[in-house]
């Protein structure tokens, strides 16, 4: 399967760069690769920290921590 692909220019801090090339000797993958790699893991981080605030905050909006306990009474009690 082909992909799209785009050469980018950065400018990387030194201390930054040495860490992506270790990460990428230690995963077998080219700087590149690492590159990619971890762009993709911060960015798939990133949305699941978004859901979980949106998540909190609905919660809150149903009554905090008293939602909770609800939810985790009513849970229990379908268990039993």
């Amino acid at each position: 399967m082909a992909r799209d692909l785009h050469r980018v220019n950065l400018n990387v801090p030194t201390e930054l760069l040495s860490r992506i090339d270790e990460y990428a000797k230690k995963m077998g993958l080219t700087r590149s690769s690492a590159f990619c790699q971890l762009s993709a893991i911060a960015l798939e981080t990133n949305d699941a920290i978004q859901v979980t605030k949106r998540f909190v905050d609905m919660l809150e909006d149903m009554g905090g921590a008293d939602a909770i306990k609800n939810m985790s009474s009513m849970k229990q009690a379908e268990v039993k």
